[in-house]
């Protein structure tokens, strides 16, 4: 240290002034660098000994499957926090289809920041903010003791719990899944169906659901046939029965890039329907109108979709139609479509017999039905003998 302060005076001459400016920079400088790399080491020793004291639990609503148990989390907090160490409550919305016909609830909700909470004994910290700037999302990290790990788990079940199990209905609309309720059906053990057409299509949905996991990653069925024959209605049943939440596409609505934006959105274990696709150009004719504004679906679009360069991992796949002669070739070929069924009317006979069961009465129909007349000689029997009417 002298040797150096020697040769600082030496290099100014001995002039004090000089000296003790060029001594304050270099200890400045010395002082701020081993600063600098300690500060890196005591924020690492913090968050090691935090890590040690405290578990953490984060979630978000950047996804509409989180979206519930993110906003029944934040009303639970907003019902059991300490206001002298919490702040500002807003107001949140979310559904309980068993509550309201629409299922819309609003709640209270935590605001940004952080707000201190007390379950089951245990005094937790809950913190709102923001995932992004640039992106519309917020997250909840509640941080716990160790020792009260038992307790946050317990909170997180008890979010859940209240949740319904029911398949979701959701529907893509411009760019984004909606979603419109749960799924209220009885399965199939509410529909009239032909008994042979019912043996095949569960016998090919039945194979499919008891494959290894690496045979095939979907399963796509071409329902075809009249119009009022029951074909959603039989989608709708397989949801319920299979118990995977329904996504429901309109081609009419969606082009080349949205069609795989909704694809790519679709969660493993679900089921995808898309409804009448013989009404949209693209899957009767290879020519599409070019419009700047409204780029349109083209037929490689949905080819592109179907074949999994967008994979649909363990996904039932359900296409209706009520003109199979109209449809494009390519879209229906064997290794595209998987099975290919016609939905027929429904023999008289098994419209007798069903209506015995149900309602005790005997009808002597003669001619086959289709599904919706069935339904419809259904919801009169049912004004007439009180019994209630599922609809198809």
């Amino acid at each position: 240290m002298n040797e150096l302060l020697l040769q600082i005076k030496a290099l100014t001459n001995g002039d004090p002034l000089l000296t003790a400016v060029i001594v304050g920079i270099l200890t400045l400088t010395l002082s701020g660098l081993v600063g600098y790399m300690l500060k890196g080491i005591f924020a690492k020793m913090l968050s090691w000994i935090s890590s040690l004291l405290f578990i953490r639990l984060t979630i978000d609503d950047s996804h509409q499957a989180r979206t519930e148990v993110f906003n029944k989390l934040s009303f639970l907090i907003s019902n059991t926090t300490i206001p002298l160490f919490s702040r500002s409550i807003s107001e949140a919305v979310y559904y309980d289809y068993s509550a309201s016909y629409d299922g819309r609830i609003s709640v209270k909700s935590i605001g940004y920041g952080m707000h201190v909470f007390k379950y089951d004994g245990c005094l937790m910290l809950a913190t709102r903010s923001k995932v992004d700037s640039t992106m519309p999302y917020d997250t909840i990290t509640i941080t716990a003791p160790w020792w009260s790990k038992d307790k946050l788990h317990s909170f997180l079940e008890d979010t859940r719990g209240d949740i319904s199990t029911d398949p979701r209905v959701n529907i893509f609309e411009d760019t984004e899944w909606c979603r419109y309720g749960t799924l209220k059906s009885s399965g199939f053990s509410g529909l009239v169906l032909d008994e042979g057409f019912k043996q095949e299509f569960l016998r090919e949905v039945d194979n499919f659901a008891s494959r290894g996991k690496s045979v095939v990653s979907k399963l796509t069925i071409l329902l075809h046939g009249q119009t009022g024959t029951g074909k959603t209605g039989i989608a709708r049943a397989l949801a319920v029965e299979y118990c995977r939440d329904l996504y429901i596409l309109n081609l009419s609505t969606v082009n080349d890039a949205t069609v795989h934006k909704a694809i790519r959105k679709v969660p493993p274990g679900a089921m995808l329907l898309i409804e009448d696709c013989d009404c949209v150009k693209a899957t009767v004719s290879r020519a599409a109108e070019s419009n700047a504004d409204n780029p349109p679906l083209t037929l490689g679009g949905v080819l592109n979709a179907l074949d999994g360069v967008i994979p649909l991992d363990d996904c039932l796949v359900i296409m209706t139609t009520n003109h199979l002669e109209s449809l494009d070739p390519a879209l229906v070929r064997k290794g595209r479509v998987d099975v290919s069924i016609e939905v027929p009317l429904i023999s008289a006979k098994q419209i007798n017999k069903d209506y015995l069961d149900r309602f005790g009465a005997v009808i002597n129909r003669t001619e086959p039905m289709l599904g919706c007349e069935v339904y419809e000689l259904h919801r009169r029997a049912s004004l007439r003998y009180s019994v209630c009417c599922k609809p198809l």
